[in-house]
């Protein structure tokens, strides 16, 4: 399907940067497995860390109803940043923008800008080519999506389109990414069988596979575990703990203990407003919004 032509709406102000990518109650109960954010506390002398991504009076609407109403927050480098909040309040909407998904409807507009560090470029502007972008900003889905391939050719694919074309830098490439998402010792006498015979959640690690042989900078991860079993979810937040040493990650997940258990920041949205981010700590723990504690207590959603 051929990409809509978007509508734009001009973003106030900003730096500049060229439109050119190159791929390259209580709270929750906390599970004991994994801390609750590890950024460092507000009022240590630990730098945080750089920012990689940041909104700037964010603005979405699909014709005229306005989903996002001027997000503006940073995403800082090799962190999970979880986005949660109730159904439709546009956490989704807020994540698809980062690659720019929604280009492929008609009818719809972006306002302000999305930057990229530490290029500083607009991922919104005009000279992006959304198929290099999605190779740096990558997406796994909430519902395993492998290609109608087999194993190999979907981890694959990436490289492929990366210019990787001899056999054996192919098979480098697919080894090295099924074993960094912790796959390569269960298929790796079915590589070349059909992905759709793995498990649900083998499927789901193997999309993430397929994400990090396109050597992503950023990977979007829109409720990727909520159609697994409890042991698959656990191998999924398993992986992207260790991941997050070399990758940035942001999440939309209903799941409030999985925000609290793998997340260092968390953004908790409303109504298409961003009500309150910070450390995953600070926002179940001790946050500044009474809405905020509402919400991370049980109180409505």
């Amino acid at each position: 399907m051929a990409a809509a032509t978007v509508k734009r709406a001009s973003p106030k102000g900003g730096a500049g940067g060229t439109g050119k990518l190159a791929p390259s109650g209580q709270p929750p109960t906390v599970a004991p497995r994994a801390a609750v954010g590890t950024m460092p506390p507000v009022g240590t002398n630990e730098p945080e860390a750089p920012i990689k991504a940041e909104a700037v009076g964010l603005r979405f609407s699909y014709g005229a109803h306005e989903v996002l109403k001027g997000i503006s927050m940073p995403f800082r480098q090799h962190r999970i940043t979880a986005l949660i909040g109730p159904s439709g309040c546009g956490k989704s909407t807020f994540l698809r923008c980062f690659n720019r998904i929604h280009d492929l409807y008609s009818g719809i507009r972006y306002g302000g800008e999305l930057r990229l560090y530490p290029d500083n470029i607009d991922l919104l502007g005009r000279g992006i080519n959304p198929i290099l972008l999605r190779l740096r900003i990558n997406m796994v889905f909430q519902k395993p999506n492998p290609f109608p391939k087999s194993v190999f050719e979907n981890v694959a694919f990436g490289p492929r389109l990366l210019g990787v074309k001899r056999k054996d830098e192919l098979a480098h490439e697919v080894e090295t990414a099924l074993r960094s998402s912790a796959l390569w010792e269960e298929v790796k006498d079915r590589l070349h069988e059909p992905a759709l015979r793995l498990s649900g959640g083998q499927q789901q690690r193997l999309c993430i596979a397929r994400s990090l042989a396109a050597r992503p900078e950023i990977i979007l991860l829109d409720e990727p575990t909520s159609a697994l079993d409890p042991i698959a979810t656990g191998r999924i937040e398993d992986l992207m703990l260790e991941l997050r040493e070399r990758i940035t990650m942001i999440i939309v997940t209903h799941n409030l203990q999985q925000a609290a258990r793998i997340s260092d920041a968390t953004a908790f949205m409303y109504l298409g407003e961003l009500v309150e981010h910070g450390e995953t700590s600070t926002i179940f723990m001790n946050p500044t919004k009474q809405l905020t504690q509402q919400y991370v207590t049980g109180s409505f959603g």
